[in-house]
């Protein structure tokens, strides 16, 4: 006896601010700290000393030699860093972190993107504007700025 077949339909499928909202309603464990944060980041940062660069083609997502959350050469940026490997695509590669998606994979790595935007903003802003030699200078000026250790 087979079972009867479910058609997808309209009614159905879960829009986008239907996810959104279930995705808000449930509780982080416990969101990491911005001091947690701002360590994980700093030692990767300063650990690495280079840009997390795409080389690629800029057919691919239409961007060529910017900085890239990960690079084919295995560097990854300030959020990039974040983000766990079992979650990270190459499509989220030109996404701004402001994008639901872009939440989402942070939410999954126990981030609170909403409520530590200011500080992963300054921080990614760090790694795609400054050269490496002046991200030491720059960590110290944001941990300052955000009253961390």
């Amino acid at each position: 006896m087979s079972s009867p077949k479910l058609r997808r339909t309209k009614s159905n499928i879960p829009k986008v601010s239907a996810v959104q909202k279930a995705i808000d309603s449930v509780p982080l464990p416990t969101p990491m700290s911005n001091q947690q944060i701002f360590d994980i980041v700093q030692k990767h940062l300063l650990s690495q000393n280079k840009k997390s660069l795409l080389t690629c083609k800029p057919e691919i997502n239409g961007i060529a030699n910017t900085c890239a959350y990960r690079s084919e050469d295995g560097c990854k940026c300030a959020i990039g860093c974040l983000i766990n490997d079992e979650l990270y695509s190459p499509s989220l590669e030109g996404l701004g972190i402001e994008t639901n998606k872009l939440k989402i994979v942070l939410y999954a790595a126990n981030i609170d993107r909403d409520k530590s935007l200011p500080l992963l903003k300054s921080l990614q802003q760090c790694h795609d504007s400054l050269d490496a030699e002046l991200w030491p200078n720059r960590l110290n000026e944001i941990k300052k700025e955000f009253s961390l250790q």
